[in-house]
């Protein structure tokens, strides 16, 4: 089976993007501008970093298919050694090799993200659109 996804602008509904699978995610700012209805919107798969909530930052982690790095050594341990513990041993060092490899990655981005977060007026627009942020 294979999964197909469209963004459309919910403003004027014009398709921005489209593909097969799921969506990349990405940092940056969600507040998008329309090419047809000049309008704004928002594109829940980019993640503004200082201000989401856990779980959206967690998903981020294992997007773009980086579980995958952390599964499958896991499974091939597990099989050739016959030890669960052994197999969750491995998983939590591919996670947290991960997780460093990717924070190394998006840094940059986190800066970028607090300066935009310092923006009420930003933040508020995010907000009213419906963007999920942190209590």
């Amino acid at each position: 089976m294979i999964l197909i996804y469209s963004k459309k602008c919910s403003m004027c509904g014009n398709v921005f993007d489209a593909g097969h699978g799921t969506p990349v995610m990405d940092l940056g700012s969600p507040l998008k501008k329309c090419n047809i209805c000049k309008k704004e919107y928002i594109d829940m798969d980019i993640i503004e970093w200082s201000i989401s909530p856990f779980y959206r930052k967690l998903k981020f982690f294992f997007a773009n298919n980086r579980f995958w790095i952390c599964i499958i050594p896991t499974i091939l341990f597990v099989a050739i050694s016959n030890s669960w513990m052994f197999g969750f041993v491995v998983f939590a060092l591919f996670l947290f090799f991960c997780l460093l490899y990717v924070i190394s990655l998006i840094k940059n981005d986190i800066e970028n993200s607090k300066d935009r977060a310092k923006n009420k007026d930003y933040i508020d627009l995010l907000k009213v659109n419906g963007y999920p942020i942190k209590k």
